[in-house]
Formats: C-alpha cells, structure tokens, sequence
C-alpha cells in the first residue's frame, strides 16, 4: 500500500477516536439521518461507528453494539467500517464479561485489518487484546508482547497523541507484577504525551499515584493526582477511569490505615462497577473491599466479598483475580482455623507455579509467612509440602528482588491484626 493510501487509513481511523473531543452523539445523530437520506453506505457507516464510539465511552454497551451490528450487517466485505465495528463488538463482551466472544472478535478484526492493510485497526486491535484480554485474565507476557507491538504500530504511523494507550498496557503489567522502577520509566514516556484533560491524563495520573512509595507523606501528593483522575473521569464518563480511580483511593488510604476512608472508596468503586455492568473490574471491587472488612475485623463479610469475587473470577477466567483472591481467602480461613484454609492454600500454590505469578507471594509475603511458620513441619505431608512450595518461591524471588533470602521469623506474627500491610 502506498504512503497515500496508509495516511487515508490512519486518518479515518482517528476520526473515530477524535470524535469524543470534537462532535457529540447528537450530531453524530444528525449526521447519520443526513447519509441515510441522501443514500450514502459509507458516511453511514462511519456515522454508525462514530455514535457507538461515543456510546461505548459513556459506558452504554447495548447501544453500541446495535449500532456495530448494523455496520457488519450492511457494510461491504472489505470495508474498514468493518474492522472498527468488530473491535468495538469485542469492547463491549469484554466489559460485559465475555472475555471469549471478546477475543473472537478481536481476531476476526485482525485478520481483516491485515487482509486490507487497515495497520491503524492493526494496531488499535493489539491494544485492545492487551489491555481487554490478556491483562484481565493474568496473561502479563501476551499483555506485554501485545503492548510492545501496539506501541511499535502507533509509533510507526506517527500517532503521537495515542501512544498513551500502548504506553499503558505496558506500564500496568510492570505495576502488577512488581516492577515499579520499569513502570515508572514507562510512566515518563506518557507525561511527554498525554493532552491536558485527556483519558489518557487520566489513566497517567492513576500510575504515578500507584508508584508513590506508601505513607503518610505522600499521601497528599497521592490524592492530588488522584483528584485530577476523577475529574476527568467524571467529565468523559469512562467506565474504566471511574473504577481505577476508586480503586486507587481505596489503597492509597488502606496504607495509611484510613480505613473509614477505604472503605467508602471501596464501596464506591464496587457501586460503580455494577452500576456500570463493568464485569471485568467487580471481581477485583470486591477483593479490594474484601481486604479491608478483614482489616476491620468484618471477617463473616470478607469473605462474602472474596467468595463472591473467586466465583467472577472463575467464570471470566481471570487468575491473577484468583489467585489473589484466594490467597487472602486462605490467609482469612487460617486465621480463622478453619480446616478448608489447607486446600486453598494448595490452590494458591497452584496458581501460582501454573501461571508465573511468584511476585504475588513477594508482595504478600506477611500474609504468607505466618502460615508457613505455623505448618512447615506439620505432621501433614501434603500442608508440609504446600507450605515447603511457597516458602521456596519467597526464598527465590526474594534473593531476586533483594539480592539475599528473607529470614522466616522476622515478620511471623501471632496476631492477625500484624500480618496484612
């Protein structure tokens, strides 16, 4: 394809993405009765994808996907409308809680996207497998491949005010898994070049809150970051921002053991997640508030709250949600005595040698280490072995992270109240 036609396709492609700035779903309304009198199928169908851009951003997920539905319906084969009418059908099952039907989507638009040469789909659709699909269920090495390669696409085409989206997938994954001093390199690369008041904006200032060292110094710098989050989530409506703005409230004042203040984020972000059908992100509401009740010595509703967020989890096939979820499960049952702690505990080991996540037991170490204190030697074979596994998963990525292995005994505490941090 020539260098004319890829700036056409590139540019079509940020008509869509742009028309959150500059047209309402008004006009898009008043734009799509024009083209259906005047019997234009392709002002129709970029109306038509248009609206259920704009929709999808506000969180109305049945109306975007009518409005996709009609574009796949009546476009032709090799149309791009096409493409972005997929994509934007995977968008809304992957907030639906359809993380299957989501990827298939994604797919067929890939395919398509590569069939036509359409490399801004290309890329957008990359972008959406990362941040959709592989972040979500756990999958941090295809999250981060599919990231690197969205970022590559975008840079390639000169997209510079949407490098943020890439930018994104790649800095959450080094967050999730610990590596803090990566995702703030990442976190620079978006300061050059989200807009001021953009989603992108948004979503830089709710990682670099995240990457604040914990405590009562920074808190203040914290909620500032955090405030200017919310205001733009709630001027554009993004189901997203709006929830990991909650959330980020929530931890920010569960580290300074606010926990009044936690609590009503954390009911809030639980709120907004179900009010908004956002299904991907109630799983991870619900350990959140979850974590807290424990704290608060609500043990009976935390663990409504983390049963019902394995059950979420399971069903979207979200394991980096299970396993975390499952390992305060099992740190609350132990505490607890109570004899089903043993088997999901075993699951904990599970998830985490099946799927790579050692840095959970790094980050949650004082949760984990009582319980092997108390059951390494156990005359159980089976509580010995799984607690031998997860002593020997602390020991190695401690000695990666720290550079030598941590001491059992320094953080074993007999009171529930000393081991979540």
């Amino acid at each position: 394809m020539d260098d004319v036609s890829i700036l056409a396709q590139t540019d079509a492609g940020l008509a869509l993405e742009r028309s959150e700035n500059i047209i309402t779903i008004r006009s898009t309304n008043l734009a799509l009765n024009r083209a259906r009198k005047e019997g234009r199928p392709d002002d129709i169908a970029m109306a038509l994808i248009q609206s259920a851009h704009l929709h999808f951003r506000q969180g109305r997920y049945s109306q975007t996907q009518m409005l996709a539905e009609e574009v796949l319906r009546d476009a032709p084969s090799d149309s791009l409308m096409r493409c972005d009418a997929m994509r934007m059908l995977g968008n809304c099952a992957a907030e639906l809680g359809d993380p299957d039907g989501a990827e298939n989507y994604y797919h067929q638009a890939v395919d398509l996207a590569r069939q036509l040469d359409y490399r801004y789909a290309l890329y957008k659709c990359l972008h959406s497998l990362a941040t959709n699909i592989y972040w979500p269920r756990g999958r941090f090495d295809l999250c981060l491949a599919a990231g690197k390669e969205a970022l590559a696409q975008a840079q390639a085409l000169g997209l510079d005010e949407e490098l943020w989206f890439p930018l994104a997938d790649i800095a959450w994954v080094y967050w999730s898994t610990g590596q803090h001093e990566a995702a703030s390199q990442v976190a620079d690369q978006m300061e050059k070049v989200v807009s001021p008041g953009s989603l992108g904006e948004g979503f830089y200032c709710c990682l670099r809150a995240g990457l604040l060292e914990s405590g009562a110094g920074t808190l203040n710098a914290a909620l500032s970051l955090y405030e200017r989050a919310r205001s733009i989530a709630e001027a554009t409506g993004d189901p997203g921002l709006n929830v990991e703005v909650r959330l980020g409230l929530c931890r920010s004042y569960r580290t300074v053991k606010d926990l009044p203040a936690a609590m009503t984020w954390a009911e809030d972000a639980v709120t907004v997640s179900v009010r908004m059908n956002y299904r991907q992100f109630q799983g991870i509401t619900l350990i959140e508030r979850g974590r807290i009740m424990i704290e608060r010595g609500d043990l009976a509703g935390a663990e409504k709250d983390l049963r019902a967020a394995l059950d979420i989890a399971a069903q979207l096939r979200s394991n980096f949600d299970l396993a975390r979820a499952s390992l305060f499960l099992a740190a609350l049952l132990s505490a607890q005595k109570k004899p089903e702690a043993n088997a999901i505990w075993q699951q904990v080991v599970r998830l985490i040698l099946d799927n790579g996540y050692a840095f959970l037991i790094e980050q949650e170490r004082s949760l984990v280490l009582p319980w092997i204190a108390s059951t390494l030697d156990s005359a159980d074979p089976l509580l010995g072995k799984t607690s031998a596994a997860l002593f020997e998963i602390l020991a190695r990525v401690s000695c990666i992270t720290h550079g030598r292995n941590r001491r059992l005994n320094w953080v074993c505490a007999p009171h529930w109240s000393w081991v979540i941090v």
